[in-house]
């Protein structure tokens, strides 16, 4: 394979937690090959997952998938053996100059070790406080390590890029980064795919995991009671998870809720467009939620629970009034009856002022280019 030698090299690095095949399961591959790409318009990438399989073929022009040739699925084993590939690739990359690596995620705790071998300055997104998550999602031995895998992650870091202005703080006071190795850089929205149909209809609609942290089961609960008095909405739930089966057997009337399985980007958007109102009911916290802005650029009256990632996005959107108490739906219920006659417009002015995929790729760009090794 012939490697374009005029780019900067971008060694990019993604965690355990999101395989690309995670990515096409839940039909979303689509948003992280516009990622790619744009990454590609700049340097050359080199992309490593741990996957067990070459996903070249998938891959935009100018980016490489790298993967470890030796893999498990058993439980644990497969991490490790990544961790091992990463050490390994290292060595490769100290022999490379013009390069730079970014790392996606903060859960992967040999990056001192990877750092320190290759030699590389490295720019990390802190995207979600992991840590915290993996304590109230899951406990046992995963969240007894948790909190010293992100920090060995984090303490890697030349740069961090920070998705919200509260994770900043976290690597601030917490992990005692200093603020000018830090900057704030949210999520993108693909602005050309996520916007508003030209009607919107009577349809209330939630798209991501279907997990219990989420709260999904809360809308349903509160849909239930909504729907009593305004028959003409129906409830779309749009996403794939463990959590389905359960989530079914709160439904009260089935004509009225639909359950849709992953879909591609344009079609979820296409979802978004034509919703009137979206909701976010996650019961615990969010990094910078893509899913709420992508809605808020859709056009949807957004409501969101008031756990710190939702609670900045509604309050910078001056939309206060559709945040809800976490795990009350008798408010979320509430919040319902204010969306329908809201007029608010300042979510949607709001993600396309400050989301805009050309204004944050720039800035991750430049960031990046005063990393590199010359």
């Amino acid at each position: 394979m012939k490697y374009d030698q005029s780019k900067p090299l971008l060694i990019l690095i993604q965690s355990t937690e999101a395989p690309i095949r995670q990515f096409l399961e839940k039909g979303t591959w689509d948003r992280l090959c516009f990622t790619l790409s744009q990454y590609a318009k700049d340097f050359k990438v080199y992309y490593y997952t741990c996957d067990n399989e070459c996903m070249q073929p998938l891959m935009p022009e100018g980016v490489y998938h790298k993967h470890a040739s030796i893999s498990s699925k058993m439980f644990g084993v497969g991490h490790v053996l990544y961790y091992l590939y990463l050490i390994l690739s290292a060595f490769k990359w100290k022999k490379s100059s013009f390069s730079v690596v970014r790392v996606v995620g903060t859960n992967i705790p040999v990056l001192p070790l990877v750092r320190a071998i290759s030699r590389k300055k490295f720019v990390i997104s802190y995207q979600y406080d992991w840590a915290e998550g993996v304590k109230k999602d899951y406990g046992g031995v995963k969240a007894l390590i948790s909190n010293t895998a992100q920090r060995f992650a984090i303490m890697s870091a030349d740069y961090l890029l920070c998705t919200m202005s509260w994770l900043q703080d976290i690597a601030i006071d917490r992990y005692k980064i200093k603020r000018e190795h830090t900057t704030v850089l949210p999520n993108y929205v693909n602005t050309e795919i996520f916007k508003p149909s030209s009607k919107k209809e009577k349809q209330i609609i939630y798209t991501g995991r279907l997990h219990w942290s989420k709260g999904v089961d809360l809308l349903i609960e509160s849909f239930n009671k909504f729907r009593r008095s305004n028959k003409e909405y129906r409830l779309v739930i749009l996403g794939v998870g463990d959590y389905l089966d359960a989530l079914k057997t709160r439904v009260e009337d089935e004509e009225a809720v639909f359950f849709v399985c992953s879909l591609p980007n344009n079609e979820v958007a296409e979802h978004l467009g034509k919703s009137e109102i979206f909701v976010l009911p996650s019961r615990h916290m969010e990094g910078h939620p893509k899913s709420l802005i992508e809605a808020m650029a859709s056009g949807c009256k957004c409501i969101a629970s008031d756990v710190p990632g939702n609670r900045e996005v509604l309050r910078e959107s001056k939309s206060e009034e559709l945040l809800f108490k976490a795990c009350d739906s008798s408010d979320l219920y509430e919040k319902l009856c204010v969306a329908l006659s809201s007029q608010n417009r300042s979510q949607y002015e709001f993600a396309i002022e400050n989301y805009n995929p050309t204004n944050c790729f720039n800035t991750e760009k430049e960031t990046l280019l005063n990393f590199i090794d010359r």
